[in-house]
């Protein structure tokens, strides 16, 4: 995208399961985002990261998916397709 760096920043990944990477080098780029009619424009700042999600098994079925719904706690990758995608 033409994107220059304009620094560099050392960091720790989090990872599931309280887990931490190793220590990460990434270039970090100024972005400016406008909507199409620049009615709306802000500025940030991103990390570089070549993949930022891997795959992903869905949650399989089973008789604990009723405790988590009596406890209000809802998950979202049920199923056995491992293709299908909820956004939110």
């Amino acid at each position: 995208m033409g994107y220059i760096s304009v620094r560099e920043e050392t960091v720790n990944h989090s990872l599931f399961g309280g887990v931490i990477s190793e220590k990460y080098k990434h270039q970090c780029y100024r972005i400016r985002l406008a909507d199409l009619n620049e009615s709306f424009r802000c500025n940030f700042e991103a990390l570089d990261q070549t993949v930022i999600c891997g795959n992903i098994i869905p949650v399989s079925s089973g008789s604990w998916l009723e405790q988590l719904h009596n406890m209000k706690i809802s998950l979202t990758d049920l199923g056995e397709n491992r293709n299908q995608f909820i956004y939110s």
